[in-house]
């Protein structure tokens, strides 16, 4: 049940925040702690006992909605409970109209049900409210340039969740299931799979947008270099390793090990090639994160647990420094009034 309270408490923050905006600040420091507990709660039953999982409504998983707990949903849950401390910290003297926590907490609600989800069709579903969230945080300060980016983050994603849907459909139509466990099983067992590279190609297109994945990370660095600091921490640090999870979870199902491999190298070597001639400061922090999304994706893409704990755990440190970095860029920008960095030192 404690599964089910990490994503709901934070739904429930959100709504609270609404009716109380006077105290809407105050109730982040409580929503850390409860996390806190929750979270250690957890870690200790997978410890003890390994993966935890529950279906909703006690329906068998043919057609209930499943959630599962395991050492990756556990080093995510964590990085998100860090970054929502560093971004509280950052924000705590700022006066921010109340909708943005509530956009806050419906955040890291859906951060949490991504990292708990088995099924195919609910990952779409909550891709699909991350989705709508983050566009809306992109684009709170209601500045031109924010609006521009964050519609184009929210065209690209509705067109990668677009072919996502198609795949789910085609998989569904072959296996009459969408849930990762069964999914896995009944995979295995056929014989004719060409439906399957049809429908794994769309599965992956559509995740690697959310995933800034090269080339379908076209809306990144404008969402990033223009969005508030805070929200550029939780987009590179949080939002964008969401869709690492998936392919994650999508790659223990089905093999997708060449696609990912392929486009984690092309990602790592355009993303760094980028930076390299940007002087914009966050913008360059953009282009450094598409390419650690490579790293990862390659890490993914081997398969083997020695790769695969060192891509968790690359995701994790990556998630965290990137997410500060982005913060004390924000500082930075603000105190010398220029986003740009000095043509001298980049010579250098």
């Amino acid at each position: 049940m404690i599964i089910v309270l990490l994503p709901f408490g934070h739904f429930l923050l959100g709504v609270v925040s609404l009716l109380w905006r006077r105290g809407a600040r105050l109730i982040l420091p409580l929503a850390i702690m409860i996390d806190a507990v929750l979270i250690g709660s957890l870690w200790v039953q997978v410890n003890s006992g390994g993966d935890l999982s529950i279906v909703l409504g006690g329906w068998g998983r043919d057609v209930g909605i499943e959630l599962a707990f395991d050492r990756v949903s556990l080093a995510f849950s964590l990085l998100g409970v860090l970054l929502l401390l560093a971004v509280t910290a950052y924000l705590w003297k700022e006066r921010l109209r109340p909708y943005f926590y509530v956009l806050l907490h419906f955040l890291f609600a859906s951060v949490f049900a991504l990292v708990l989800a088995r099924d195919l069709f609910n990952i779409y579903v909550i891709i699909e409210l991350l989705t709508l969230v983050s566009f809306l945080l992109v684009g709170y300060e209601r500045k031109a340039k924010q609006i521009w980016a964050s519609l184009n983050y929210l065209i690209l994603a509705a067109l990668g969740m677009a072919m996502y849907l198609f795949g789910v459909g085609i998989i569904y139509y072959h296996t009459g299931t969408l849930n990762l466990t069964l999914l896995a099983e009944r995979i295995a067992g056929m014989h004719d799979q060409m439906w399957l590279i049809a429908a794994s190609t769309l599965l992956v297109v559509g995740v690697s947008i959310k995933a800034g994945v090269f080339v379908f990370s076209l809306w990144l660095p404008a969402a990033y270099a223009s969005a508030s600091p805070a929200v550029s921490a939780l987009l590179s640090g949080l939002v964008v390793n969401m869709g690492v999870v998936v392919l994650f979870r999508l790659s223990r199902v089905m093999d997708i090990s060449l696609p990912l491999i392929v486009m984690g190298g092309l990602t790592g070597i355009v993303g760094a090639v980028y930076a390299m001639f940007t002087v914009e400061l966050r913008r360059l922090l953009a282009f450094s994160s598409l390419s650690q999304v490579g790293y990862l994706l390659i890490g993914i893409g081997i398969g083997t647990p020695l790769a695969i704990a060192g891509s968790v755990a690359y995701a994790i440190a990556h998630g965290l420094f990137k997410g500060l970095l982005f913060l004390a860029a924000g500082q930075v920008v603000h105190t010398t009034g220029s986003a740009f960095i000095p043509q001298q030192i980049v010579l250098k």
